[in-house]
């Protein structure tokens, strides 16, 4: 873990991407605690997530929104 002080996790999305071909939900695990989404919004978009939890508590807390 990272010692920032104050600073409980990063979340990194990018907007709104155009699919490039069919895309399906998918999720991978980035460590113990973090996690990647890669997620179909509307037809023919897609939006990817990434949720890094920095401080021990909060790794709970990011596990209610992880669909793994």
């Amino acid at each position: 873990m990272v010692d920032a002080p104050g600073l409980n996790g990063v979340v990194i999305a990018n907007g709104l991407a155009h699919a490039l071909g069919e895309f399906h939900g998918e999720s991978a695990l980035l460590s113990t605690a973090g996690f990647v989404l890669h997620r179909p919004v509307r037809p023919g978009r897609v939006r990817e997530t990434i949720v890094i939890p920095l401080d021990p508590a909060t790794v709970e807390e990011s596990s209610l929104v992880r669909p793994l």
